[in-house]
């Protein structure tokens, strides 16, 4: 067999691997949405099972040989290569696989099942004494797997690299340090500032059926394709791709919280672009993934708190949200409503707080540069980004220098004008009814 042949037999085994995983992500997304709370031990030994199987797949020996033929062949040359990636990340997979035995990856996809059961009935309760046992478990189980995979520094570098690979414990501290001293100093600037507004104001029935109508809406104008994902109702917000054409969001709705819940939407919404914007042609290998959980939770963070919290998106969002709940925007002006759901960015925030955000965030960063090389910037970074590996170089510095300009040009100092332009012709949420004495209907744990 030669190089070429044993690429498309490798990609052919890592396609059946990653179907059968699949199913598992169905029947976590199934359990966290769907299933009665009465099916959990059968649910567990389900996951367990499959657990086992997918790791048989990974620890296939033909892994082996055919990365083996393909590894020192021309192939691969092209470090930055579909072909190079693939190889390489499936390497760093398998050898990761094979260390850790059958029984302990069972073992650990039974016990979350089970801890996560629990977890649920327990938060509802408010009795954390009830999951503490679980969560001894979920570590001890971890520890075994750190120390199965093996490390060279902290124990917790083992686990770290599954999510973020070439990450480790040290790094993030030194990260962890520099951001801890410019951030503690600015919340501790910001704690005397006035409110924007009364707290009452959003203390209010924001039903429940309307809620999830404007949340359908605006997740559409944002870009989500609900012919290939949907919205449910979940323990938890969480986001999870069953694989190509099939992303799927649980949110949780708060009946005198709306901003609570409508944050999550954006947040998991950024995952949800992120997974609807892979290759559907590379699924089943490396490069149709996502290239690290940093990266995937940079663009759930960016939808929330960058576009969500601006004020050219609410310049948009402000009148369909107004036709939603008349009742509670009715005695609050336009511009209290958006200081309040978006404090931070909100136009009653000072003068002094509004500086002190941007010198923290956005120190060099020009405001005029918001045109077509900001864009042009940002859609190179995210080329490079998200088609390069951990081993793979970065771009030169003075082009990386000259991208994350653009890039915190383009996010923190664009005018409201300028985001309200952006979002012109996104389309709007549903039409509601205007009257605003629609009950508060209590919704179904099973899909819509």
């Amino acid at each position: 067999m030669n190089p070429d042949q044993a690429y498309v037999e490798l990609v052919r085994l890592s396609r059946g691997e990653t179907v059968l995983t699949s199913c598992l992500e169905l029947l976590e997304w199934d359990e966290e949405v769907c299933m009665p709370r009465g099916g959990g031990e059968h649910r567990a030994e389900q996951m367990a099972l499959l657990a086992g199987l997918v790791h048989d797949r990974g620890t296939d020996p033909r892994y082996d040989e055919l990365l083996s033929s393909v590894e020192a062949s021309p192939l691969v040359s092209d470090p930055e290569s579909p072909q190079a990636v693939n190889v390489r990340e499936l390497r760093r997979g398998f050898d990761r696989e094979c260390r850790m035995p059958r029984r302990l990856v069972e073992e650990s996809a039974r016990v979350a099942a089970l801890a996560s059961q629990t977890w649920a009935h327990a938060r509802k309760q408010d009795d954390f004494k009830t999951f503490a046992p679980w969560l001894d478990r979920i570590f001890a189980l971890a520890r075994e797997e750190a120390d199965a995979v093996g490390y060279v520094g902290a124990r917790y570098d083992a686990l770290l690299d599954e999510y973020e690979p070439g990450m480790t414990t040290d790094r993030l501290s030194a990260l962890f340090t520099h951001l801890e001293a410019q951030l503690v100093p600015l919340v501790a600037s910001l704690r005397d500032e006035p409110t924007p507004a009364p707290g009452h104001v959003l203390a209010r029935e924001f039903p429940l059926d309307r809620q999830r109508l404007f949340v359908e809406g605006v997740a559409g104008a944002l870009g989500f394709d609900l012919q290939c994902g949907r919205l449910d109702v979940g323990h938890h917000p969480f986001c999870t791709s069953i694989g190509p054409g099939d992303v799927r969001i649980a949110l949780r709705y708060y009946p005198r919280n709306f901003a609570r819940g409508f944050f999550a939407l954006l947040h998991e919404i950024g995952h949800a672009l992120y997974d609807q914007g892979l290759d559907p042609a590379q699924y089943g290998t490396p490069m149709g993934e996502a290239a690290s959980l940093g990266l995937h939770e940079s663009q759930s963070r960016l939808w929330e708190n960058l576009v969500g919290r601006s004020h050219g998106f609410w310049q948009h969002f402000y009148p369909q949200l107004r036709s939603a709940f008349p009742s509670w925007s009715a005695p609050c002006s336009r511009a209290t409503s958006v200081a309040l759901i978006s404090p931070a960015l909100g136009p009653n925030c000072t003068s002094g707080t509004s500086a002190s955000l941007r010198r923290t965030i956005e120190p060099a960063a020009s405001r005029t540069d918001t045109g077509r090389k900001g864009s042009s910037g940002i859609s190179q970074l995210t080329r490079w980004a998200t088609s390069t590996r951990p081993n793979s170089s970065p771009p030169p510095s003075e082009q990386w220098a000259r991208w994350r300009k653009r890039l915190r040009t383009a996010i923190f100092a664009r005018s409201a004008a300028g985001w309200a332009n952006m979002f012109t012709g996104m389309g709007s949420v549903t039409r509601l009814p205007q009257s605003s004495s629609a009950r508060p209907v209590a919704l179904p744990t099973r899909p819509h």
